[in-house]
């Protein structure tokens, strides 16, 4: 399909003076470059004159949950390209999402991309190089003091926590459904990780998670055997 108008990615469009059905996207397809995650484009010669674009008109592709799981694995070494602000918006909303002990979401969220401070957090974690390397990294820190506040001590030293790890699991998940890599870092110093991020008491970091676009594609690990690992009724 041929648009009389200048090729722009945010291009508005009209066919034939038609507007698209409702669940369909068009995808741009300028000068031989085009959004993935399309069906099989189309196009037809257009007049003199006119600028040619080619357009998919098929839904975008996204991955089931069972395949985002199935391809979530520890990277280590990233892309220099930056992770896009829409792509970390869409991890941070996803997130926002994640179940809570009394729905309290007692947990906080730092995204961190000034070097200095990844460079400290790569410190805090041992020299896990990675960590200064990704291009941007999450920290996510249990909120004792808002999970006690409901459920006392087993709030404060428990739920907290939980909805700390729940809410770094979605980030993982939700940014390999985005095409980004992702891994779990808890081996770090929570005192110098809390001083690189000026946390305040009754706040602790709990998991740091480098994300950016995968430099590598690991080896799948091996996992227990269910029979190993599940108990019917009782231990």
């Amino acid at each position: 399909m041929v648009f009389r108008e200048t090729c722009s990615r945010n291009l508005r469009y009209s066919v034939s003076g038609a507007s698209l059905p409702k669940h369909h996207k068009p995808i741009v397809r300028c000068f031989g470059k085009f959004v993935p995650e399309t069906f099989g484009p189309t196009s037809q010669t257009c007049p003199t004159g006119w600028k040619t674009i080619t357009v998919s008109l098929g839904r975008r592709k996204t991955m089931d949950f069972f395949s985002v799981v199935s391809n979530r694995h520890s990277v280590r070494k990233y892309e220099s390209r930056d992770v896009e602000e829409e792509k970390l918006d869409r991890i941070l909303e996803t997130i926002n999402l994640a179940p809570s002990a009394g729905n309290l979401q007692g947990y906080e969220i730092i995204v961190v991309r000034d070097q200095v401070t990844k460079n400290a957090l790569d410190e805090a974690s041992y020299g896990q190089e990675y960590v200064g390397c990704a291009p941007v990294v999450l920290v996510f820190c249990a909120n004792h003091l808002m999970s006690g506040s409901k459920y006392g001590q087993r709030g404060e030293n428990l739920y907290a926590v939980q909805d700390a790890t729940i809410a770094a699991t979605f980030c993982q998940l939700a940014a390999t459904a985005l095409g980004l890599a992702t891994v779990w870092v808890g081996a770090f110093n929570p005192q110098a990780a809390a001083e690189a991020l000026q946390v305040p008491d009754r706040v602790s970091p709990v998991a740091i998670i480098p994300i950016g676009y995968p430099a590598e594609e690991p080896i799948r690990t091996p996992r227990r055997h269910l029979s190993d690992l599940v108990r019917r009724e009782k231990y």
